[in-house]
């Protein structure tokens, strides 16, 4: 594995812990919007001096492996496509974008293939999105699938990255200028202004099986509702942000994405107050239709470049 691999995974290998057989049946109110569990960060007083942390390796029991906890909660989660709030990139910090990948889903678990092709079509899309970028750089991405028996965990080791069911944003404002720095040095002494963006594209077909909720960013109280976490690994660590729940938090997913279309939401920008990232996560879908293929999907990790 690559360094730039390394890094990259450090900020999602926390998230992807499932808590078991406890993702109660999501409920849908209308058409137009879902009631799902997801898991926040409980909120503890040791946190206010305690740093939050997961070991990501053996301890060998010496001291717990994390001094988080998750709570459940029940969200509400519109429908982009039929709600009256119009989120955009610019109020929410997400949208939709069309981009028709010339890869089959079976090609996108050939990593070369995803490199060469996939990449180029990102950047492609981002450049056109963006002319006054100076530099658009792709960290990675990362494959998920789920499997038949997810989120109800059997006891054997998962093959596959699988949905997260945990809500946070993949980067503090320190960690993505740490990762910028290390992996993409030259943009990174070049160019002053970083905006770090996730593109989520679904691989499996129609159906909305795990679909991904996304928080609108003007709902965040960023002082208060997210607190950062050390992500430790045995050689090294990284950092991401786990989230409190906050009854303001509005939700929203983009139902029946098609092949030609992908998400783009903003994980961090160093021209606003906190970053401003887009917290996440995945979600039992009651509206998924019950012959849909089980969730495929491909998240890409892109760094843009600003004077």
């Amino acid at each position: 594995m690559s360094a730039t691999e390394n890094l990259a995974r450090d900020t999602a290998s926390e998230v992807l812990t499932l808590d078991k057989c406890c993702i109660a049946p999501a409920v849908s109110t209308n058409t137009n919007t879902i009631q799902a569990d997801v898991a926040y960060l409980k909120y503890e007083s040791k946190h206010e001096l305690e740093k939050l942390y997961t070991m990501n390796y053996d301890t060998g029991d010496t001291f717990p492996r994390t001094n988080a906890k998750n709570e459940l909660k029940t969200i509400s989660i519109q429908n982009v496509r039929k709600s009256q709030a119009h989120p955009s990139f610019e109020t929410c910090g997400f949208t939709t974008k069309k981009l028709q990948s010339s890869l089959s889903m079976a090609e996108f678990d050939d990593s070369d293939k995803v490199e060469a092709v996939f990449y180029t079509e990102v950047k492609d899309l981002l450049q056109e999105l963006y002319p006054n970028a100076r530099a658009i750089e792709v960290l990675e991405h990362q494959i998920r699938k789920r499997t038949p028996q997810f989120p109800y965990h059997t006891g054997e080791p998962y093959k596959n990255l699988l949905p997260t069911t945990l809500v946070h944003i993949d980067f503090t404002s320190e960690s993505a200028a740490l990762t910028s720095r290390a992996v993409f040095k030259d943009a990174a002494d070049r160019y002053p202004n970083l905006l770090v963006m996730n593109l989520w594209k679904s691989l499996q077909g129609p159906g909305d099986d795990w679909p991904l909720a996304l928080c609108d960013v003007r709902t965040v109280d960023y002082e208060k509702d997210v607190v950062s976490q050390d992500l430790v690994f045995d050689n090294r660590f990284n950092e991401n942000l786990r989230v409190y729940h906050n009854d303001k938090h509005k939700w929203y997913y983009y139902a029946n994405l098609q092949d030609d279309e992908i998400v783009l939401f903003q994980q961090m920008d160093c021209r606003v107050p906190h970053g401003r990232g887009v917290p996440h996560s995945g979600f039992l879908n009651p509206c998924a239709d019950t012959n849909a293929a089980p969730r495929v999907s491909v998240e890409i990790r892109v760094f843009i470049y600003f004077d």
